[in-house]
């Protein structure tokens, strides 16, 4: 057994390609030792593979792709690269004093999405499409002007749309392709939650009240003023 063990380690040391025959069950009872920074490939030595890429640090490679995870506990905070709409190549992981995840773009423009969260799920022919997702914009980055979108999207009829889209520049919610939809008997208040609002009061009757007086009422009967 420690003579399996030995000659596992001179092959990983050397650098040596272990075929599909060895069984690493013979080693099952032993620790197995990797040099550091050497990498297990498990795609036969080309991009998929497992390290420690530097000190406490490790890595899992797939396709080319990188995920770092580090050696620290608490809250973190996450920076990445995009590329082609996925995340690669994780930069930085530091410990804050704050739950938080963050996600960065270093390069830097105008209109640049800087990043977007895809919910997928399988379809009836079994292929993964995605159902809904939101996006990160920097519409403006001028620095002391910098002005962010907030977009949200679903899937409709087969295609994502847009459904509301949250601008910093203009300071407005705008919703677009949908109808705004309300449970009966709920207020649209106009004054932050005061007592300026829109409400269906009863089935078919729409009252507008302001200042807390009702103004118009449109039902049965029609008022407009100073209404009961």
């Amino acid at each position: 057994m420690r003579f399996g063990l030995l000659l596992f380690s001179i092959l990983l040391i050397g650098g040596i390609s272990i075929g599909t025959s060895y069984a690493l069950t013979e080693i099952a009872n032993d620790d197995v030792y990797i040099p550091a920074t050497n990498k297990f490939f498990l795609d036969g030595g080309v991009d998929t593979y497992i390290h420690e890429s530097s000190a406490n640090t490790f890595e899992i490679v797939e396709g080319g792709n990188v995920i770092s995870i580090p050696n620290i506990s608490g809250p973190v905070t996450l920076a990445a690269r995009q590329t082609s709409n996925f995340f690669t190549q994780p930069q930085s992981i530091t410990a804050t004093s704050q739950a938080t995840l963050q996600l960065v773009d270093s390069t830097g423009s105008n209109a640049e999405n800087i990043g977007r969260m895809n919910f997928k799920g399988d379809n009836s022919a079994s292929s993964q499409v995605t159902y809904g997702d939101f996006i990160i914009r920097s519409q403006v980055f001028t620095a002391g002007e910098e002005d962010g979108q907030y977009l949200f999207r679903v899937r409709d009829n087969g295609a994502l749309t847009n459904y509301l889209r949250l601008d910093g520049n203009a300071q407005s919610a705008t919703f677009t392709n949908a109808d705004i939809k309300m449970d009966s008997a709920k207020k649209l208040f106009l004054d932050g939650g005061g007592d300026t609002y829109i409400s269906e009061s009863t089935a078919n009757n729409l009252e507008i009240f302001a200042g807390g007086n009702k103004k118009i009422s449109l039902g049965t009967d029609i008022c407009i003023g100073t209404c009961p």
